[in-house]
C-alpha cells in the first residue's frame, strides 16, 4: 500500500508557528541589521575621535603658535617639526592615512598648517594651501569648539572619513588650529562590515534554520527519511571539508599576500638602506676626485709634507663633517702608512689595514666599503689612489659613519631600521675614548652581546631585543609595543670584505594586516558560514523531498514489482540480467530454483549459466548469441539443454533484449528462461509415435501387393527397419518344422558391430527347446529380460549366453490352431527393457510375417487348383473337337434322306412328316456345329475365313 503524507494538528500548529517565527524575523530582522551597521560606526567615529585625542597630546602649541600658515613657514624649523609630530601620530593610529593641522582666515576660508606627508610626496599639502573642500561639520569645528567626525566625504585626495579636535589656545581660548585624522572610506565600510557581520550573520542563520525547518516539517512522512539520515552526515562532513578547505586556502592567500606586502616594504627600508649607501659613495668619490686634482695636495702627498697637508685640508674636512658629516679625512703613503689624520693630527704615523686601500692598490681604482674600525664605529671608507707619471704618490682617504648615513633617511610611518655590531669584533676601551672625544653615549651594557650604532626611532626598545638573541629573528618575530604588534626581522650586517660583524634589524609595524586580517577573517567567515548554512539547510530540504519522493517511487516500485513477481511466478520463468560490461549475470530465485537450487546456492557471475550449458549445445548457444549481439539477428529466441542439480538436462526456451548505446554497441541485456522439457518430450513423443505410424505403414506396404518370389527380401527390409527403429542389437524369424521336429532361422537383421549367427541357426532340434516351443504352440509370448534369471546349468541359458545374449523377446507365427515359427528381438550390448511398445511392434510384424506366410499357402493352393481345373477343360475340348467328324455325318445323311424323301411324291400327311424330320435334323445339326465351334475355341482349333 503506498504510503501517505498526512497533516496532524501538531504537525500544523508546528508549521504555524514556524511561519510566524519567519515573518516576525523578515520584519524585525532589517531594522536589526540597521541598528547593529549605525551601532557599529558610533563605536567607530568615537574610537577616531580618541585617536585624534591621542594625536593631539603630541602636538606641540608653542611651535604651532610661530607658524602664520603661508610659504614662509617652509624657511621655519617649527614647521618640520610639527611634519615629524603628525607623520609619528600618523603612524600611531590606526588605518590612518593623513594627519593634518588646518587653520581658517579671518574670511573663512581653511588652509594647511602642515600635514603628515613628507615634503617630496605628491600628496603633501604645503603650508599656506587652501583646503577648498571644507563640509559644514569642519567649519562648524572652528565655530563650536567641539570634536566631530565626518564623512564619508570625497575630496581631491579620495574618500574618507575624518576626525577633527579644536586646538584651543589656553590663554586666549580661541582655535588656533584643527587637526584633522582622515581614514580611507573603504576601510571604514570594512570595518563596520567587520563588526556587525557577527550578529547580522546570526540572524540570517536563525532565518535560514527557520525556513528550512518549515519547509522539511510541512509533511509528516510515515516512512522513515533514509536518505536524508544516510547522506546529510557524509555529505555535511564532506561540504564542511570543502569550506574548510576553501577557507583555509583563502586564509593561506591572504597570510601569503600580508607576508608579501610586509616582505616588499622590508626589501623598500633595505633598498633604503643601501640607496643612502651609494649616495653618500658617490658623494665622497666626488669630493676625492677633486682633492686629486689639487695639484698643492699632490705635491704636499709627493713629499710626505703632514704640515702641508693639514693646512691645505683642514678647513675643508671641518665643512665636510659639519655639512655632510663626514668623519674621516686620511692622506695615505703607497705603503700604507697614514701621513696625516685631518681630524686627529697627533694620531699619525699608523698602518692602514681597511680592506678598502688594499683593493684600492690591488685594482689602482677608487675603492669603497663599509668596514668596522677598532673603535666599534662602522663606516663608510671610499679610497683613491693618486698615480703621477704612472707612480704611486699614495692615497687619500674619506670616511663616514652609518649613523650619519642613516640620519638623512626619511621612514615611511611604522617602519624602522637599527644597526647593531657585535662587541666581539671592537676593542672596548678603544670605542669608550672615541665615544667620550666625540660627547656620545660610551654605555655597552644595554645589550649583553651587541651595541647599538644607529636606530631610527632613536632608541632600540628593550621589547624588540629578542630580535638579537634569537634565531628566528632572521625569519622574522612579533612583538607589542604600546598596544600595536611589531614585526623584526634581522639580517647580517656585513663589512666590505663579507665578514659579518653585526645585525641590521629592520622593524615594520604588522597591526594594520592584523586587523585587516582579523577582519577579513571575520567577514569572510561570516559570509562562509552564511553560505554553508545556507548550501546545508537547501542540502536538507532537497533530501528531505527526495526522501519523500522516494518513497512514494519504492511504494509504487514495490507494487510494480508485486505485480511483476506474480506475472513471472504465474509464467514460471526465469528472469536474467546479463551487464555485458562487466560480465555479470543476475539469476532470479526462481531460474535456480528451475534448475534444483536455493537462491544462495549460486553466483550471480556469467559463469553460473555457462557451465551448466549441455556440452553439445555450448558452442551452437555462444554462436547464436554473437550473431544477435552483432545484430545479424533480429530476435534472440533459442532452445537449449541446461544441467538440472540432479544431472540431468532440462530443455530451456530463453529469449531476451539487448540495449545499445549510440554506436549499436550492446551493453546490457535481459530476459527470461523458460524449462520447455514437458513440451519437448511430448514433442518427441509425437515424433515417435508418427515414426512408429510410418514404420507401420512401412512395414504393411513391404508386403501389400509384392509377388510372392520377393516374400524374402521383403521380410529382410522389414526387419531392418523394425531394428532401426527398435534400436535392437538383432532381430530375427524362425520357422518350425515339426515333421522334422526342427527350427530354421529363415530371416536374420543385425546392427552395426554386431556379428550374423543365422548360418549357426540352421535345422536346430526342438527337443533341446521344448519349453521354449510349447509356449509358442500355446501362442505365448516368450520374455526374457536377464538371461542370467534362467535357470543355472540349463541348456537354454548356456545357450542363450554363448551367444552373447543378455535379454531378448520373441512372439509366435500362429494361424489357426498352427504355430509354424516366431520372430523376435535380442539384445546383446546391454540388458533391455521390453516395454509395451517393442512388444506391439513384434506383434505386428508377426501377424504381417503370419499373413504373408497364410497368403504365400493359399496363393500357391490355388495355383494347383487352376491348374488341375485347365487340365481338364482341356482334355474335353479335345474331345468334342475329335468327335465333330463322327457327330456331324449321320446327321448329314439323315437331311440328305429326308431332302431326297421331299423329291419324291408324298401325299400332303406324309410332306408334312418329312419336312419335320428335315426342319429337326438341320436345328440339330446347327447345335452341333455351335457346341463343336466352343470347343475348338477352347482347344485352340478355331479357324477363321474372311
Amino acid at each position: 500500500m503506498e504510503a501517505q503524507n498526512v497533516k496532524t494538528p501538531v504537525a500544523i500548529k508546528k508549521n504555524r508557528l514556524f511561519l510566524l517565527s519567519i515573518g516576525l524575523l523578515l520584519i524585525v530582522a532589517p531594522f536589526l541589521s540597521w541598528w547593529t551597521i549605525i551601532y557599529a560606526d558610533h563605536q567607530l567615529r568615537d574610537q577616531l575621535l580618541q585617536q585624534v585625542h591621542l594625536a593631539a597630546k603630541g602636538i606641540s602649541m608653542e611651535q604651532l603658535r610661530t607658524l602664520q600658515g603661508s610659504k614662509s613657514d617652509l624657511d621655519n624649523s617649527a614647521y618640520y617639526k610639527l611634519k615629524e609630530q603628525l607623520a609619528l601620530a600618523r603612524g600611531a593610529a590606526y588605518q590612518c592615512r593623513f594627519v593634518y593641522l588646518l587653520g581658517k582666515t579671518a574670511s573663512g576660508k581653511v588652509f594647511f598648517y602642515a600635514d603628515s606627508e613628507p615634503s617630496n610626496s605628491p600628496d603633501s599639502s604645503p603650508a599656506g594651501q587652501l583646503y577648498d573642500e571644507a563640509t559644514d561639520i569642519l567649519l562648524k569645528v572652528f565655530t563650536i569648539k567641539e570634536a566631530d567626525t565626518e564623512g564619508p566625504v570625497p575630496d581631491r585626495w579620495g574618500t574618507w572619513v575624518s576626525g577633527f579636535i579644536p586646538l584651543i589656545d589656553s590663554q586666549s581660548g580661541k582655535v588656533i588650529a584643527v587637526l584633522g585624522m582622515d581614514i580611507n572610506a573603504s576601510d571604514w565600510a570594512l570595518d563596520i562590515a567587520a563588526r556587525s557581520s557577527i550578529p547580522i550573520g546570526c540572524m540570517v542563520l536563525i532565518l535560514i534554520a527557520l525556513i528550512s525547518g518549515y519547509l522539511v516539517s510541512r509533511r509528516v512522512e510515515a516512512v522513515p527519511s533514509l536518505v536524508r539520515r544516510r547522506l546529510i552526515l557524509p555529505l555535511g562532513m564532506v561540504i564542511s571539508l570543502v569550506v574548510a578547505f576553501l577557507g583555509i586556502l583563502v586564509w593561506q592567500q591572504n597570510q601569503q599576500r600580508e607576508k608579501e606586502d610586509i616582505i616588499h616594504t622590508e626589501s623598500e627600508v633595505s633598498l633604503a638602506y643601501q640607496k643612502s649607501l651609494d649616495i653618500s659613495k658617490d658623494a665622497l668619490s666626488i669630493v676625492l676626485e677633486a682633492l686629486s686634482h689639487n695639484s698643492f695636495i699632490t705635491d704636499a702627498l709627493r713629499n710626505h709634507d703632514k704640515e702641508r697637508l693639514y693646512s691645505l685640508s683642514s678647513s675643508l674636512y671641518k665643512g665636510l663633517k659639519s655639512y655632510y658629516g663626514v668623519t674621516h679625512l686620511d692622506f695615505i703613503d703607497p705603503k700604507g702608512i697614514r701621513i696625516l689624520n685631518v681630524q686627529n693630527p697627533d694620531g699619525s704615523g699608523d698602518r692602514i689595514e681597511h680592506f678598502t686601500i688594499r683593493e684600492a692598490e690591488r685594482t689602482g681604482k677608487v675603492s669603497s666599503g663599509i668596514e668596522l674600525d677598532p673603535s666599534g664605529m662602522f663606516t663608510l671608507w671610499v679610497d683613491l689612489p693618486i698615480v703621477e707619471d704612472g707612480k704611486l704618490l699614495g692615497y687619500i682617504e674619506l670616511g663616514k659613519e652609518t649613523s650619519n648615513i642613516l640620519k638623512g633617511l626619511k621612514f615611511e610611518s611604522g617602519t624602522g631600521l637599527a644597526i647593531f655590531i657585535n662587541k666581539k669584533f671592537f676593542q672596548r676601551s678603544v670605542r669608550e675614548e672615541v665615544m667620550k672625544n666625540n660627547r656620545r653615549d660610551s654605555s655597552l651594557t644595554h645589550f649583553s652581546n651587541y651595541v647599538i650604532v644607529f636606530s631610527s626611532f632613536g632608541r632600540f626598545p628593550q621589547e624588540f631585543k629578542d630580535a638579537l638573541s634569537t634565531d628566528a629573528g632572521a625569519t622574522g618575530i612579533e612583538s607589542n609595543l604600546d598596544g600595536r604588534t611589531w614585526r623584526i626581522t634581522s639580517n647580517p650586517l656585513k663589512e666590505a670584505s663579507g665578514r659579518i660583524v653585526g645585525k641590521m634589524i629592520l622593524m615594520q609595524d604588522i597591526s594594520s594586516y592584523k586587523w585587516s586580517v582579523y577582519r577579513f577573517v571575520i567577514i569572510s567567515g561570516i559570509t562562509i558560514i552564511v553560505i554553508y548554512a545556507l548550501f546545508f539547510s537547501f542540502l536538507i530540504v532537497v533530501l528531505s523531498r527526495t526522501d519523500r519522493s522516494i518513497n512514494r517511487r519504492e511504494q509504487e516500485l514495490i507494487l510494480s514489482r508485486e505485480q511483476y513477481m506474480l506475472a513471472v511466478n504465474g509464467s514460471n520463468d526465469g528472469i536474467w540480467d546479463w551487464n555485458i560490461k562487466d560480465n555479470t549475470l543476475y539469476l532470479s530465485p526462481r531460474w535456480k530454483k528451475m534448475i534444483g537450487y536455493e537462491d544462495f546456492d549460486l553466483q550471480n557471475v556469467y559463469a553460473t549459466f555457462e557451465d551448466r550449458l549441455h556440452p553439445e549445445d555450448k558452442p551452437v548457444y555462444k554462436e547464436y548469441l554473437d550473431r544477435y549481439l552483432r545484430g545479424e539477428i533480429p530476435l534472440f529466441s533459442i532452445e537449449f539443454r541446461c544441467r538440472h542439480r540432479n544431472g540431468n538436462y532440462l530443455w530451456i526456451l530463453g529469449k531476451g533484449e539487448a540495449i545499445r548505446d549510440k554506436s549499436g554497441v550492446p551493453y546490457r541485456m535481459a530476459g527470461s528462461h523458460s524449462d520447455i522439457t514437458a513440451r519437448k518430450a511430448v514433442e518427441e513423443e509425437i515424433r515417435h509415435r508418427s515414426a512408429f505410424q510410418m514404420l507401420l505403414i512401412e512395414l504393411a506396404v513391404g508386403f501389400i501387393n509384392k509377388p510372392l518370389v520377393d516374400l524374402n527380401k521383403s521380410i529382410d527390409r522389414v526387419l531392418a527397419l523394425v531394428g532401426e527403429f527398435s534400436r535392437v542389437d538383432r532381430v530375427y524369424l524362425f520357422h518350425y518344422d515339426f515333421e522334422n521336429d526342427t527350427m530354421t532361422n529363415t530371416n536374420e537383421w543385425c546392427a552395426s558391430g554386431i556379428t550374423a549367427d543365422i548360418q549357426n541357426l540352421q535345422n536346430v532340434s526342438c527337443v533341446l527347446f521344448p519349453e521354449y516351443v510349447s509356449t509358442h504352440r500355446q501362442g505365448k509370448i516368450v520374455h526374457i529380460p536377464d538371461v542370467k534369471l534362467l535357470k543355472a546349468g540349463s541348456y537354454f541359458r548356456e545357450r542363450l549366453e554363448g551367444k552373447g545374449i543378455q535379454s531378448m523377446i520373441t512372439i509366435p507365427l500362429n494361424y489357426a490352431d498352427e504355430c509354424f515359427g516366431f520372430v523376435g528381438f535380442s539384445s546383446l550390448r546391454d540388458l533391455k527393457l521390453w516395454g509395451n511398445e517393442d512388444i506391439a511392434l513384434l506383434r505386428v510384424l508377426s501377424e504381417l510375417i503370419t499373413n504373408a506366410e497364410v497368403r504365400y499357402r493359399h496363393e500357391n493352393a490355388l495355383v494347383n487348383a487352376r491348374f488341375a481345373a485347365e487340365t481338364s477343360s482341356r482334355t474335353k475340348s479335345e474331345f468334342l473337337a475329335n468327335m465333330s467328324h463322327e457327330i456331324r455325318t449321320p446327321m448329314n445323311g439323315v437331311i440328305g434322306m429326308t431332302s431326297i424323301l421331299l423329291d419324291t411324291p408324298l401325299n400332303t400327311e406324309q410332306k408334312e412328316y418329312a419336312e419335320a424330320v428335315l426342319s429337326s435334323a438341320e436345328s440339330l445339326l446347327s447345335l452341333i456345329n455351335d457346341i463343336l465351334d466352343f470347343s475348338k475355341i477352347e482347344a485352340g482349333k478355331l479357324d477363321l475365313e474372311i
